[in-house]
């Protein structure tokens, strides 16, 4: 994670507990989203599966 995409405010505080707060909560969100993002995948990806396995059960030729 790049500290300069950090907002001003965020930056130019000095409070170090503040900041190590405030990263941990972004490291979280970031987390939730890449977990969001896997899942979307995954479901896609299983989608594509039964449909070509629907079509191969069924003698349908292409998928």
């Amino acid at each position: 994670m790049d500290l300069l995409s950090l907002p001003m405010s965020e930056r130019l505080n000095l409070d170090g507990k503040k900041k190590a707060e405030y990263v941990r909560t972004l490291h979280e969100k970031f987390r939730a989203n890449i977990e969001k993002k896997i899942q979307q995948y995954t479901r896609q990806a299983n989608k594509e599966r039964r449909r070509l396995l629907l079509s191969l059960e069924t003698g349908c030729g292409s998928p």
